[in-house]
Order: structure tokens, then C-alpha cells, then sequence
């Protein structure tokens, strides 16, 4: 058998091309170094090249091509993703030698989205059964799946995300006065961010996101410029030059989204130097030391927000302290190398 694959949600070669920072694949180009042969493939190599192209490559959605990578993945020993629970029907019909090890960035808001649909949560379960691990990103994540899933007891493991400081280079001098906020997951909250824009006229903020995170709010202030889907190399540029990042998220209740929501724009940021400001999560405790590497304030409240940003503008140190800080952070703990050995050390157990 092959070793180990892993399946991004993504289409990954585009991503490569798109010069995604090493954050988004979960410490792939590491895994030779531990002794690990790895190869990566996305969603759509589940579909040749000119059916993906074709109008007919509309017709098989998100799920069903993931589904369809069963057939490539079952000749690998290790196979590892995100949105593996879509391959797991044909595993439950054909089986196979293949461990599958799961990368839990959304089970625990899928299961949360479906308590009341007993039918769908119990295929749920039974696909999530299937896996051979899982891998949470946070604790938080560990102890809210394993009370909802004790048969998973002793199959869960949490590795930290990785962020990529070894190719990212922070900034730290000559920014200008620009509130920024990234993110086009479900579950960031920029109505919350606008009340605060509102709050501050004088001030300019820029949002870069997906159409679907504001098509719901209306009368969108006047100091508030919204960029669509940036590619990446676009993005980066607003983190060498904005004064500060606001990361605007739903509560942990909140029902869509990744469980984790902002995680990898949070690493970024303190990748490449620019002082954040977050709402309040609970994953945050594992990746933060509060008013050490970021500032944080409760969701849903714009005036709190107001407070910090105003503090944020006129204090310079404290910008310069949480930006030094969370970056010398992110470079001990979480980068992409660490997390691709953690990620080693659990496919061992397996084997």
C-alpha cells in the first residue's frame, strides 16, 4: 500500500498556484522530514480535468466529490482531511485496509446543526465511527465530541494548528491607521463589526470576505470598504499595512461555520505581525495569552469592541507588544513543522 494521503477540501493545486501560505495545509510539506512519504490531492481530482471544466462538472457538488475520492484514497495505508465523513458510506460498503484519520474542523457543528434530525444524526455517528482517529485543533473541540460520541474514546487527539512562519515574514514599522478583518467562513460576525464601524466615523475599516458573510446586513456604513475573495498575495499585503486586525466572530453556539471560526486568519495575522483583537472563543486559550498576544472582548458587543479598537489606535506600545509577542508566540509553538510532527506522532499509533 501507499502511505499516507492527504485530501484537502479545496482544490489544491489552485491553491498552490494561488500562493496559499503553508497554515492551510496543516503541515504537509513537513511530513518527508519525519520520515512520512505524503501526497495531497483536492476535491476535484475526484473528476477528470475536462469533466471539472465542462457544465456538466456542476452537477456533482461538494460531497459527491469528495464521495468519489474514495476510490483514489483506498490504496493509500493512512488517508487524512477534513471532510472525510463524505467518503465514509463507500467505506462502509467496500471497506478496506485504510485508516482514516480525521481532521475536525466542522464535526462538532455538524452534529450540533443536526440534534434535532435523529435519522441524519445517526448516519452522522456512524460515519464519524468509521474514522481510526480524529484530530481536534483545539481541547475544546476534544471534550465537546467525546461527550457526544463516546465510542470515539481513546481515537481523539488534538495537534495544534500550524501557522507558517518559516516563509512569512512580519512587519512591524509603517503601517497605516486602517481597522482590517478577514475571514469568509459562516461563522465570522461583521454585523457586529459595522455597529462598531458606526460608532467610529473618523476611522477607516476594510473587510475582506465572501459575498454570503454580508448579503444579510443592511446600510453598510460609509468608512467600511468590503473586498471580495482576495487571493491571498492581495491579503497579506493589508497585513503588512493595516494598523490592526479585528477578528469578529460568533459565539460557540452558533451553529455554522468551522468549529474553530477565525483560527487560521488568527495565526496569520500573528504570523505577519499585525496586533489583533478577537472575540471571545473558547478555542482561543489554546493558541493565546490574553492581553499578551491579543486582545479580546466578549461577541455581540459593539461598544466593548469601540473601547478596544479606540485603545488599540492611541496606545502604540501596546500595538508593538501584542504583535512582538504573538508572533514569538506562534514561531515556539505553532508552527507548521510542530504540527506536522504532532500530526506523525498520532499516525504512528496507528501504525
Amino acid at each position: 500500500m501507499k502511505n499516507i494521503l492527504y485530501i484537502f477540501p479545496g482544490a489544491y493545486n489552485s491553491g498552490l498556484r494561488a500562493g496559499l501560505p503553508g497554515t492551510q495545509y496543516y503541515g504537509y510539506e513537513y511530513m518527508n522530514s519525519f520520515g512520512m512519504s505524503a501526497e495531497a490531492i483536492g476535491r476535484d481530482d475526484a473528476l477528470p480535468k475536462w469533466l471539472v471544466r465542462s457544465i456538466f462538472g456542476k452537477l456533482f457538488s461538494y460531497r459527491v466529490r469528495h464521495l468519489l475520492l474514495f476510490f483514489k484514497a483506498r490504496s493509500y495505508r493512512i488517508v487524512f482531511g477534513a471532510a472525510l465523513v463524505y467518503l465514509m458510506p463507500l467505506k462502509k460498503i467496500f471497506g478496506g485496509r485504510a485508516k482514516y484519520v480525521a481532521l475536525n474542523i466542522e464535526l462538532v457543528r455538524m452534529i450540533r446543526a443536526n440534534a434535532k434530525r435523529p435519522f441524519r444524526l445517526g448516519l452522522i455517528k456512524a460515519f464519524i465511527a468509521e474514522f481510526s482517529a480524529v484530530v481536534c485543533l483545539a481541547h475544546v473541540q476534544k471534550e465537546w465530541l467525546l461527550a457526544q460520541c463516546p465510542f470515539l474514546e481513546g481515537k481523539i487527539h488534538v495537534v495544534l494548528l500550524g501557522a507558517d512562519v518559516q516563509s512569512q515574514t512580519p512587519v512591524y514599522e509603517g503601517r497605516n491607521t486602517t481597522v482590517l478583518s478577514v475571514g469568509a467562513d459562516g461563522g465570522r460576525d461583521y454585523e457586529t463589526l459595522f455597529e462598531a464601524a458606526r460608532l467610529l466615523p473618523d476611522t477607516s475599516f476594510e473587510i475582506v470576505c465572501s459575498p454570503h458573510n454580508i448579503t444579510h446586513i443592511k446600510n453598510q456604513p460609509s468608512n467600511v470598504e468590503v473586498f471580495f475573495d482576495l487571493p491571498f498575495a492581495e491579503v497579506k499585503k493589508k497585513y503588512h499595512t493595516a494598523q490592526l486586525l479585528v477578528l469578529s466572530t460568533h459565539d460557540d453556539t452558533y451553529a455554522d461555520g468551522a468549529d474553530c471560526s477565525g483560527q487560521t486568519v488568527l495565526l496569520d495575522a500573528m504570523t505577519n505581525g499585525i496586533p489583533v483583537l478577537a472575540t471571545r472563543k473558547a478555542y482561543l486559550s489554546d493558541y493565546i495569552r490574553e492581553r499578551t498576544d491579543a486582545l479580546v472582548v466578549n461577541c455581540y458587543d459593539p461598544k466593548a469592541m469601540v473601547q478596544e479598537i479606540s485603545r488599540l489606535q492611541s496606545d502604540e506600545t501596546l500595538r508593538a507588544k501584542l504583535a512582538y509577542s504573538a508572533r514569538a508566540h506562534a514561531e515556539q509553538y505553532f508552527s507548521t513543522k510542530s504540527m506536522a510532527e504532532g500530526l506523525g506522532k498520532v499516525f504512528n499509533t496507528l501504525g
